[in-house]
């Protein structure tokens, strides 16, 4: 498999990043999907709020986010 991950942690927790990667890797092996490029960023909920805001038009906090490319 070559998906490669990139993660960015911005919360201010602590964050095992390394569990997150192999999380994602093994949800993509069972999805089939074998090659790609992954980003996640743990951000803070301000963030998170802000960034729903801007390219969903919705003002209200969230906890997942995700956008294809």
């Amino acid at each position: 498999m070559t998906v490669a991950v990139e993660v960015e942690n911005r919360s201010g927790a602590e964050v095992d990043e390394a569990a997150a990667v192999e999380l994602i890797r093994r949800v993509l092996a069972a999805e089939g999907i074998e090659d790609g490029e992954l980003g996640l960023a743990f951000v803070p909920s301000d963030e998170s709020r802000e960034l729903k805001r801007e390219h969903l038009g919705i003002d209200e906090a969230t906890d997942v986010l995700s956008f294809p490319l």
